[in-house]
Protein backbone atom coordinates (compact mmCIF):
# COMPACT_ATOMS: atom_id res chain seq x y z
CA UNK A 1 0.00 0.00 0.00
CA UNK A 2 1.09 3.77 -0.59
CA UNK A 3 0.40 6.27 1.74
CA UNK A 4 0.43 9.97 1.59
CA UNK A 5 0.81 11.62 5.71
CA UNK A 6 0.02 15.04 5.45
CA UNK A 7 1.35 17.56 7.94
CA UNK A 8 4.40 14.79 7.52
CA UNK A 9 7.10 17.38 9.56
CA UNK A 10 4.97 17.69 12.60
CA UNK A 11 5.29 16.08 16.23
CA UNK A 12 2.16 13.89 15.07
CA UNK A 13 3.03 13.54 11.66
CA UNK A 14 6.78 12.30 11.76
CA UNK A 15 6.32 9.68 13.80
CA UNK A 16 2.91 8.21 12.27
CA UNK A 17 4.72 8.58 8.89
CA UNK A 18 7.31 6.23 10.78
CA UNK A 19 5.06 3.65 11.89
CA UNK A 20 3.33 3.53 8.62
CA UNK A 21 6.51 3.16 7.13
CA UNK A 22 8.22 0.52 9.27
CA UNK A 23 4.81 -1.57 8.84
CA UNK A 24 5.66 -2.09 5.47
CA UNK A 25 3.65 0.82 3.33
CA UNK A 26 5.87 3.05 1.01
CA UNK A 27 5.11 6.32 2.43
CA UNK A 28 5.23 10.32 1.12
CA UNK A 29 5.38 12.05 3.80
CA UNK A 30 4.12 15.88 2.37
CA UNK A 31 4.73 19.08 4.00
CA UNK A 32 4.57 22.76 2.96
CA UNK A 33 7.45 23.57 5.34
CA UNK A 34 10.90 23.07 2.68
CA UNK A 35 13.30 23.40 5.28
CA UNK A 36 11.64 20.72 7.35
CA UNK A 37 11.28 18.46 4.19
CA UNK A 38 14.75 18.67 3.91
CA UNK A 39 16.12 17.97 6.81
CA UNK A 40 14.02 14.62 6.93
CA UNK A 41 15.39 13.64 3.61
CA UNK A 42 18.97 14.29 5.39
CA UNK A 43 17.99 11.46 8.24
CA UNK A 44 17.73 14.17 10.84
CA UNK A 45 14.93 14.03 13.44
CA UNK A 46 14.56 18.01 14.69
CA UNK A 47 12.94 17.19 17.67
CA UNK A 48 13.20 14.54 20.35
CA UNK A 49 11.15 11.50 19.87
CA UNK A 50 12.25 8.13 20.89
CA UNK A 51 13.09 5.61 18.18
CA UNK A 52 12.16 8.38 15.43
CA UNK A 53 15.83 8.90 14.06
CA UNK A 54 16.35 5.04 13.97
CA UNK A 55 13.67 4.24 11.98
CA UNK A 56 13.71 7.12 9.76
CA UNK A 57 17.39 6.79 8.53
CA UNK A 58 16.20 2.57 8.35
CA UNK A 59 13.41 3.89 5.81
CA UNK A 60 15.07 6.41 4.10
CA UNK A 61 18.07 3.94 3.35
CA UNK A 62 15.64 1.03 1.47
CA UNK A 63 13.81 4.21 -0.36
CA UNK A 64 10.37 3.30 1.58
CA UNK A 65 9.90 7.22 2.78
CA UNK A 66 10.19 10.32 1.02
CA UNK A 67 9.23 13.75 2.53
CA UNK A 68 8.09 16.59 -0.40
CA UNK A 69 6.83 19.27 -0.52
CA UNK A 70 5.22 18.34 -3.70
CA UNK A 71 1.29 17.03 -3.00
CA UNK A 72 0.59 15.77 -6.63
CA UNK A 73 2.50 12.27 -5.41
CA UNK A 74 -1.39 11.78 -2.86
CA UNK A 75 -2.52 10.96 -6.84
CA UNK A 76 -0.66 7.50 -6.08
CA UNK A 77 -1.45 6.63 -3.00
CA UNK A 78 -4.10 4.45 -1.79
CA UNK A 79 -4.85 6.21 1.43
CA UNK A 80 -4.23 9.66 2.37
CA UNK A 81 -3.96 10.95 6.56
CA UNK A 82 -4.31 14.52 7.27
CA UNK A 83 -1.94 15.34 10.47
CA UNK A 84 -2.71 19.48 9.66
CA UNK A 85 -2.73 21.45 12.94
CA UNK A 86 -5.71 22.98 14.45
CA UNK A 87 -5.69 26.41 15.88
CA UNK A 88 -7.99 28.12 17.98
CA UNK A 89 -9.97 31.31 18.05
CA UNK A 90 -10.40 34.00 20.61
CA UNK A 91 -13.10 31.51 22.18
CA UNK A 92 -10.70 28.76 21.95
CA UNK A 93 -12.75 27.38 19.37
CA UNK A 94 -11.03 25.27 16.26
CA UNK A 95 -10.42 27.42 13.33
CA UNK A 96 -10.90 25.01 10.13
CA UNK A 97 -9.84 27.43 7.58
CA UNK A 98 -6.55 25.82 7.12
CA UNK A 99 -8.29 22.10 7.06
CA UNK A 100 -10.48 23.15 4.20
CA UNK A 101 -8.42 25.04 2.02
CA UNK A 102 -6.03 21.96 2.09
CA UNK A 103 -9.03 19.94 1.05
CA UNK A 104 -10.15 22.78 -1.80
CA UNK A 105 -6.77 23.60 -3.09
CA UNK A 106 -4.96 19.86 -2.54
CA UNK A 107 -6.72 17.21 -1.73
CA UNK A 108 -9.56 17.52 -4.11
CA UNK A 109 -7.29 17.77 -7.25
CA UNK A 110 -5.47 15.50 -6.73
CA UNK A 111 -7.58 12.68 -5.38
CA UNK A 112 -8.36 9.32 -6.67
CA UNK A 113 -11.26 6.74 -6.80
CA UNK A 114 -11.36 4.18 -3.70
CA UNK A 115 -8.95 6.26 -1.61
CA UNK A 116 -9.10 5.95 2.00
CA UNK A 117 -9.06 9.50 3.37
CA UNK A 118 -7.87 9.41 7.47
CA UNK A 119 -8.99 12.53 9.32
CA UNK A 120 -6.51 12.55 12.49
CA UNK A 121 -6.34 16.30 12.86
CA UNK A 122 -8.26 17.68 16.39
CA UNK A 123 -11.65 18.96 15.36
CA UNK A 124 -15.11 19.74 16.82
CA UNK A 125 -17.97 17.02 16.30
CA UNK A 126 -19.73 17.18 13.28
CA UNK A 127 -16.40 18.19 10.89
CA UNK A 128 -16.35 14.98 9.31
CA UNK A 129 -19.89 15.05 7.92
CA UNK A 130 -19.32 18.72 6.49
CA UNK A 131 -15.88 17.32 5.16
CA UNK A 132 -17.93 14.47 3.50
CA UNK A 133 -20.43 17.41 1.89
CA UNK A 134 -17.92 19.38 1.11
CA UNK A 135 -16.38 17.27 -1.02
CA UNK A 136 -19.78 15.76 -2.35
CA UNK A 137 -20.13 19.44 -3.63
CA UNK A 138 -17.14 20.29 -5.24
CA UNK A 139 -16.15 17.04 -6.88
CA UNK A 140 -19.42 14.81 -7.16
CA UNK A 141 -18.08 12.22 -5.31
CA UNK A 142 -20.55 10.15 -2.85
CA UNK A 143 -18.06 8.46 -0.08
CA UNK A 144 -18.26 5.10 1.08
CA UNK A 145 -18.22 4.37 -2.83
CA UNK A 146 -16.31 6.79 -4.77
CA UNK A 147 -13.94 7.04 -1.60
CA UNK A 148 -13.98 6.56 2.09
CA UNK A 149 -13.65 8.89 4.99
CA UNK A 150 -13.00 8.39 8.48
CA UNK A 151 -12.05 9.91 11.38
CA UNK A 152 -9.26 8.54 13.51
CA UNK A 153 -8.40 10.69 16.50
CA UNK A 154 -4.60 10.94 17.94
CA UNK A 155 -4.32 9.95 21.30
CA UNK A 156 -0.86 10.08 21.66
CA UNK A 157 2.18 11.71 23.93
CA UNK A 158 4.61 13.42 21.95
CA UNK A 159 8.25 11.68 22.59
CA UNK A 160 6.48 8.90 22.72
CA UNK A 161 4.32 8.46 20.03
CA UNK A 162 5.91 5.97 18.15
CA UNK A 163 5.47 3.19 20.57
CA UNK A 164 1.59 4.80 21.53
CA UNK A 165 0.84 4.52 17.95
CA UNK A 166 1.26 1.07 18.05
CA UNK A 167 -0.18 -0.03 21.02
CA UNK A 168 -3.03 1.72 21.78
CA UNK A 169 -6.51 1.26 20.71
CA UNK A 170 -7.81 2.68 17.73
CA UNK A 171 -11.49 4.75 17.41
CA UNK A 172 -12.24 4.52 13.67
CA UNK A 173 -15.45 7.38 12.59
CA UNK A 174 -17.10 5.98 9.47
CA UNK A 175 -20.50 6.59 7.88
CA UNK A 176 -20.41 3.01 6.62
CA UNK A 177 -19.17 -0.48 6.69
CA UNK A 178 -17.43 -0.19 3.28
CA UNK A 179 -15.62 2.74 5.12
CA UNK A 180 -14.74 0.95 8.28
CA UNK A 181 -13.28 -1.92 6.90
CA UNK A 182 -11.01 0.02 4.94
CA UNK A 183 -9.67 1.88 8.18
CA UNK A 184 -9.44 -1.16 9.84
CA UNK A 185 -7.65 -2.67 7.08
CA UNK A 186 -5.09 0.04 7.21
CA UNK A 187 -4.86 0.48 10.74
CA UNK A 188 -4.59 -3.31 11.77
CA UNK A 189 -0.94 -3.44 9.81
CA UNK A 190 0.70 -1.97 12.16
CA UNK A 191 -1.85 -0.97 15.84
CA UNK A 192 -1.18 -4.73 17.80
CA UNK A 193 -4.40 -3.31 20.02
CA UNK A 194 -8.37 -3.21 19.31
CA UNK A 195 -9.75 -1.26 16.36
CA UNK A 196 -12.90 0.38 17.27
CA UNK A 197 -15.82 2.01 15.36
Amino acid sequence: MTVTVVGAGGHVGLPFSLVVAEAGHFTYGYDINEHIVDVLNNGIVPYIEHGAEELLRKNLSINRIRFTTDPEFIKFSDTVAIMLGTPVDAENNPRLDDLFDFVDNTLIPNMKKHQLIVLRSTVSPGTTEVLRNHIQKKHGWTEGLDYFLVFCPERVVQGKSIVETTKLPQIVGAFNDFSFKAAKDFFRSFITNEIFQ
